[in-house]
């Protein structure tokens, strides 16, 4: 003979949980990111230590951006120091994952 039950609260528990997930994936993500920045800053080369005070980290619709305005920065990337290899921001920026799209883009007018 089959048994029937009815169980209340079933979909609140599961909102509940999701949202409980939703958080703590946001927490990873934003410590994650925190760490990927400093990693950054760790590796652009220091003269003045202008290029390395200039990273940020800022909340976007996407999840969060890492970026740098300083002018110079490509041609630093583009390994014109010898403190760091061609290619160290997207070097770094990769052990975090994958990108969300470019993981250098040239901000027009930049030298």
């Amino acid at each position: 003979m089959p048994v029937k039950m009815k169980v209340k609260g079933i979909k609140e528990t599961f909102d509940k949980l999701r949202t409980q997930m939703t958080d703590e994936l946001n927490v990873g993500l934003q410590k994650a990111t925190h760490n990927m920045k400093n990693a950054l800053e760790d590796a652009t080369p220091v003269d003045t230590g202008f290029a390395r005070s200039e990273w940020t980290l800022e909340k976007d619709r996407q999840g969060y951006r890492v970026f740098n305005d300083t002018p110079y920065l490509p041609r630093l990337n583009d390994g014109h120091s010898q403190q760091a290899p061609r290619r160290f921001i997207e070097k770094t920026a990769i052990k975090y994952g994958t990108p969300l799209g470019a993981i250098v883009e040239t901000i027009p007018g930049a030298q």
